[in-house]
């Protein structure tokens, strides 16, 4: 089933627990809200907007600020604009412009300055008066000033005389960003503070000082336990983490860590780390796997191999913030603000069509033409810095669901949460939507079930799901076990799905297993009596139980290992052939029952002349003669297909409903056979007519005599009686038919109508001469008439 809130697939911050805290509640704690606009929509972007409209050019006095709500096809949706009584910023400092979207999704964070508009030089002016401050919009469209650094040339400041730039919040405090060179001997690029109430924090706590040479730093966020941001302490300049557990008290003096650098650039502005859903194990705990970084000529890639992050090449765009999706394809969408120079900054989208560890390519095809999409053109009127996701939840993560561990099995209520484990012995039951901002683990032994409701991920963050090996995950959606695409009971922006883990489908609607589920599963349960399809073919190691149901097989394989089983098989509960794909399992001496159908229950026995054997079987509602004519009578209307993988004489027992599966009326239980043969050959009758054996009320089945075949070839399977008119072949030119109308049953022939029939001979001598040179044995019973070809 589609998300029903028609949520897109997002990520760019996650959160994830800083030890045990308090959950930051976001209208609580602030006592001096400003504005209430419209609340923010589902799946809808913001942008960071400076200007007033009517003044142009823009200069680096201060101007009003403005966050524009659009859709992803760059529709406005609505302006949510900031009270120039508390934070405005500079009209040609792009840079400055940074949003980020809180850990929880609750929140919006920017950063201005407190400065009247037309203020002049505002983010060099070194005035007491104007503060650097760290703003907050929610959800609602409510925005608050959560706190601000004092403009002093001491460490009771923060960014005297210079840039500030944006901020991160994941919950209990603020990281902030910005330009914090104050003298030769002093200043921090990057701020933390608890403050989040409005309050001045003055300097707050220096994470990287003077010392260190961090001092410009831009686009923070943190991921999996680490502060990531930006700097130009290196030349060229790149991308640096820092650990936040524990939180800091004190001012830090250890040098952070560089992970990457990017191409020969004098400026860098964000970077952007996601969990595409690669198979690796710190992925699969929520850690991120490729990053893509912006500086003042490109935007740069890099893939985590496990060890290291590695470049994955660049594209020439000036950009100053970004956002990323994930689409339906699996690849990644950039929306971008790109620097046009005079022209103003401009807001595009981009998709990167490359697979994660290949070259940043932006053209599908690749060509000389950059693929790209213009959603907001261009005005010398405004200034466009920051892009994030909206914020989507309306309620902060509560302490408790930071990081949970359920005990004992019950329900999971709706909500927001960061981490989740499900352990062994546990089952836990959803009641409502959660939103997972960490990573929700089913471990070997733990089950959850879904229900019918969703794992999502709070919008623009991105949270994992991980079923571990001997897990076991229960859906009741329509659209099964998917990935990329805003259906199925799992929604987080990463899936893991581990193939020695237990798929349950127990709908009430039919169902489809669904583009993510493994090639292989350990066991597989259908308890929904309108039926599962496969969506792509898929093999059972350890169990198929089939509770309540039919699985569709259409063109796709289900394949039960050698070590599996299949219970449960009925007459309402069996594997549909209704295509090109067939059941695939394990066949001996002892024989294997293979329960398909169509549209009712048509098993197979196969027994094979070696101790294994790996055989494939379908059924198909129809047989036909050996120029491939339907039969319309003497047969049961059913073709078994039966494919071994190596040669073997094999005996097999079909099933059939003599009330519904027969071709015609006509057929003689007591003169049946089972016959064989390869596509467009004669039937061979594996043995002399006989009676059928009765299994139950009218279901029928009769054992075949010895029937060898080759390896890797497809044969036929029917059940014919001694009568019926099963071989036949294409009449040679020359040759001699007798047509012969009669049933062969009744006496001396009416008026009524009968069946026809036609008798080829070969003419000797060459030429007929006269009707005397044949002799065609006469009975009442037939009337013949004579042809030549």
């Amino acid at each position: 089933m589609r998300n029903p809130l028609l949520k897109s697939k997002t990520k760019a911050f996650n959160f994830r627990k800083p030890g045990l805290i308090l959950a930051f509640l976001a209208l609580s704690l602030i006592p001096s809200l400003i504005k209430a606009q419209s609340a923010f929509g589902p799946g809808h972007l913001v942008y960071y907007r400076v200007g007033d409209g009517t003044t142009t050019p823009l200069t680096s006095a201060a101007f009003p600020i403005n966050f524009v709500e659009m859709d992803t096809a760059g529709s406005v949706i609505q302006t949510v604009s900031v009270p120039t009584s508390t934070l405005t910023a500079d009209g040609t400092a792009g840079s400055e412009c940074e949003l980020t979207l809180s850990a929880d999704g609750t929140t919006l964070v920017f950063a201005g300055y407190t400065a009247t508009p037309g203020t002049t030089g505002v983010n060099s002016n070194a005035a007491a008066s104007i503060l650097h401050g760290i703003g907050f919009v929610s959800q609602a469209g409510t925005v608050s000033v959560a706190t601000t650094f004092a403009n002093t040339p001491t460490s009771s400041g923060a960014y005297e005389g210079n840039n500030t730039r944006g901020g991160y919040f994941n919950g209990t405090g603020i990281w902030a960003t910005g330009n914090d060179n104050k003298n030769t001997t002093s200043g921090s690029g990057l701020h933390y503070t608890t403050t989040t109430n409005g309050s001045s924090s003055g300097g707050g706590i220096e994470l990287n000082p003077y010392t260190t040479g961090l001092v410009n730093t831009t686009g923070c966020g943190i991921f999996k336990d680490q502060l990531y941001f930006c700097s130009t302490k290196t030349s060229p300049p790149g991308v640096w983490t820092y650990p936040v557990i524990p939180a800091p008290t004190t001012a830090q003096t250890a040098l952070p860590t560089q992970v990457a650098a990017t191409v020969a650039a004098t400026s860098i502005w964000k970077a952007i780390l996601l969990n595409t859903g690669n198979t690796n194990s710190s992925a699969a705990n929520g850690a991120p796997d490729v990053m893509y970084v912006s500086d003042e000529f490109r935007i740069s890639k890099f893939y985590w191999n496990g060890t290291t992050w590695v470049s994955a090449g660049y594209e020439h765009h000036n950009v100053y913030g970004f956002a990323a999706s994930m689409n339906s394809s699996g690849q990644i969408d950039l929306y971008c603000v790109l620097n046009e120079g005079a022209a103003g900054n401009a807001i595009y989208k981009y998709t990167d069509y490359s697979s994660r560890t290949a070259n940043i390519n932006t053209t599908s095809p690749v060509s000389a033409s950059l693929d790209s999409t213009l959603l907001v053109p261009a005005s010398s009127y405004y200034l466009y810095g920051g892009i994030e996701w909206a914020p989507s939840q309306t309620s902060a993560i509560a302490a408790s669901a930071y990081s949970s561990t359920i005990a004992s099995s019950g329900n999971i209520t709706a909500g927001n949460y960061g981490d989740i484990t499900i352990p062994s012995g546990v089952t836990a039951t959803l009641t409502g939507n959660i939103y997972i901002n960490g990573t929700l683990t089913v471990q070997s032994g733990g089950t959850l079930k879904c229900g019918n409701f969703f794992v999502f991920s709070p919008q623009g963050n991105f949270g994992t799901f991980n079923l571990q090996s001997g897990a076991t995950l229960e859906t009741k959606d329509d659209s099964g076990v998917t990935n990329y695409t805003a259906t199925g009971s799992i929604q987080c922006f990463s899936r893991f799905y581990n193939p020695g883990a237990n798929y349950v489908y127990d709908g009430s609607v039919a169902q489809f297993t669904g583009n993510a589920l493994p090639s292989s599963v350990a066991s597989l349960t259908v308890n929904n009596s309108n039926g599962l399809t496969l969506s792509a073919p898929v093999s059972v190691t350890n169990a198929l139980t089939l509770t309540s149901g039919i699985v569709t097989l259409g063109n796709n394989k289900l394949t039960i290992a050698s070590a599996a089983s299949i219970s449960g098989a009925s007459a309402s509960n069996y594997i549909a052939t209704n295509g090109t794909g067939t059941l695939e399992m394990t066949a001996g001496t002892s024989g294997a029952s293979f329960p398909v159908g169509v549209t009712d229950y048509n098993p197979l026995k196969v027994a094979t002349s070696t101790s294994t054997s790996t055989v494939d079987v379908g059924v198909s509602n129809s047989i036909t003669n050996s120029q491939n004519v339907a039969l319309s009578n003497h047969a049961v209307n059913r073709t078994w297909s039966v494919t071994l993988q190596s040669t073997s004489t094999v005996t097999v027992t079909p099933q059939w409903n003599n009330s519904t599966d027969l071709a015609g009326a006509a057929f003689a239980t007591s003169y049946s056979s089972v016959a064989s043969r390869t596509s467009s050959t004669n039937w061979t009758l594996s043995q002399s007519a006989g009676a059928a054996t009765v299994v139950s009320g009218t279901l029928y089945d009769r054992a075949s005599g010895s029937i060898a075949m080759a390896g890797s070839t497809a044969y036929q399977v029917g059940v014919l009686d001694s009568t019926s008119g099963y071989n036949t072949t294409p009449f040679v030119s020359g040759n001699l038919v007798v047509e012969r109308v009669g049933d062969g049953v009744s006496g001396t022939l009416t008026s009524a109508a009968y069946g026809v029939s036609f008798l080829e001979f070969t003419t000797s001598p060459a030429t007929v001469t006269s009707q005397s040179a044949y002799t065609i044995a006469t009975a009442p019973q037939f009337q013949y008439y004579i042809r030549l070809l």
